[in-house]
């Protein structure tokens, strides 16, 4: 490949944009292959364009009025499509020999009108995400936003998708879709836990009470549950844990002294990047107990940190962990009790148990770098 063009919702070149996915995909592409010409697109079309930006709000607006609350938006629309798809075939026209399109979203993809090589990289597919993570059917107005990204998978040369569970869900529909493996998204590298600095920085956080847990709204009974958990084993008066969250605020929750909210914390922003960190590396153990929401990627990424997991074994998880775990705790499931359970295993562990549980989580995703992941692409595209 000589030339490509990318297309994302938003600045392909903000840290901020769909979580760093883009930014670190397209600088591990750039990495591997530095005379690749990389034409970046954003097809955010209410970014330069107000009309859009307003009649987005407006219909935004009346949905909520009208007790819509499902996935449906103004982004799901024909017209919001067309209007992507409007900017692509532009963006196309006037990038001369292409060789590859790559859209970072499985509804936006001008495949049918080209016949340049595309490839559609995501997460989930809207049918995926109301079907299997809310357990319910989709509604009308998602139907149609199903159909219309049902083509554009469809046309597609390559899909790819970030998860294992995604995958076998989609693979049922579609002969063109691929998983490649899961992909550390760290903005840092992290200590060697096998090398002094490593095992003095696991020697801290054994010593240390502080519990992390990642994770936006849908998350939130898997919070309150680890709550609950945190605040039995501290009324007990033998020793006291402390819980922090990113993704979340504190006004979600009933106040407690042991707890500390952050909210979204963007790795765009410096300040807040740091935090991000210093509360990753401060961890003595990650927690997310959700049946259908656990969070791989941010799992994944406090694992290349060494720091141990306590987790619900759901399928994403555990095809790509296996059936047990070295490296933390599996609970039975997102129930109180559970919960507080693997606490209390976690409270008996030795500080070398600690260290073999930190070393493995470190070694059990050390494939999963970004430079990996692009080789995978790029055999899959020759």
């Amino acid at each position: 490949m000589e030339k490509i063009a990318a297309f994302t919702m938003g600045d392909s070149n903000d840290i901020s944009t769909w979580s760093n996915v883009p930014f670190l995909f397209l600088k591990a592409l750039q990495d591997n292959d530095k005379n690749l010409e990389i034409c970046r697109k954003n097809i955010r079309v209410e970014d330069s364009n107000i009309t859009v930006k307003y009649l987005q709000k407006i219909f935004n607006k009346m949905l909520k009025m009208i007790g819509h609350g499902g996935v449906f938006s103004f982004k799901r629309t024909k017209i919001y499509e067309m209007l992507v798809r409007k900017s692509m075939k532009k963006f196309v026209k006037e990038n001369e020999k292409l060789d590859l399109l790559i859209s970072f979203d499985f509804s936006s993809s001008i495949a049918d009108k080209t016949d340049i090589k595309t490839l559609l990289f995501c997460d989930w597919t809207i049918e995926y995400y109301i079907k299997v993570m809310h357990k319910r059917e989709p509604d009308f107005l998602e139907r149609l936003a199903i159909k219309r990204q049902d083509f554009a998978v469809r046309n597609a040369d390559y899909v790819v998708t970030l998860f294992p569970n995604v995958y076998d869900y989609m693979k049922k529909s579609y002969g063109n879709v691929y998983y490649l493996g899961n992909v550390i998204n760290s903005l840092r590298k992290p200590l060697d836990m096998t090398r002094e600095e490593g095992k003095l920085l696991t020697k801290k956080r054994y010593e240390n009470k502080h519990l992390l847990f990642i994770g936006i709204k849908p998350y939130k009974s898997a919070a309150e549950s680890l709550i609950k958990a945190i605040y039995n084993i501290n009324s007990q008066g033998k020793e006291k844990y402390y819980l922090d969250i990113i993704g979340m605020e504190e006004d979600e929750f009933t106040e407690y002294d042991f707890l500390k909210c952050y909210g979204y914390l963007d790795k765009g922003n410096d300040e807040q990047q740091e935090i991000y960190y210093k509360l990753i590396n401060g961890a003595k153990f990650i927690v997310n107990t959700a049946e259908n929401w656990v969070g791989a990627p941010s799992i994944i990424e406090a694992m290349s940190f060494g720091v141990p997991i306590i987790v619900t074994p759901n399928p994403d998880i555990e095809k790509t962990f296996g059936k047990n775990i070295e490296c933390g705790f599996y609970t039975l499931g997102n129930d109180v009790s559970y919960v507080y359970e693997c606490i209390e295993k976690m409270s008996g562990c030795s500080v070398d148990e600690y260290s073999k549980m930190s070393i493995n989580a470190q070694e059990m995703v050390k494939e999963y770098s970004w430079d990996s992941y692009i080789c995978k692409i790029k055999d899959l595209i020759k």
